[in-house]
């Protein structure tokens, strides 16, 4: 993995095999770029950017989900059912 602001050049080049040879040579340029725009959350972690550490991040447990019953409760009070 290369750091944020790494340029990377690659070369490519096409040949065949005509009488006489053809041959093509273009470049293209490559800049490592942070995928966190907001300098607020610059920790990539689990395809989300986080204000503190990945190592963080994978210590917190998760809040489990909330989960709402639909079902009516009846309170007999003691008078038996």
């Amino acid at each position: 993995m290369q750091p944020v602001g790494t340029t990377i050049v690659l070369g490519f080049q096409a040949c065949d095999n005509n009488d006489p040879p053809g041959m093509a040579y273009t470049q293209r340029t490559i800049v490592i770029t942070s995928p966190c725009p907001n300098p607020d959350k610059p920790y990539y972690c689990n395809k989300q950017c986080y204000s503190t550490t990945c190592e963080a991040v994978n210590t917190i447990a998760p809040i489990p989900p909330v989960r709402h019953s639909t079902h009516t409760h009846t309170h007999t009070h003691g008078r038996g059912l």
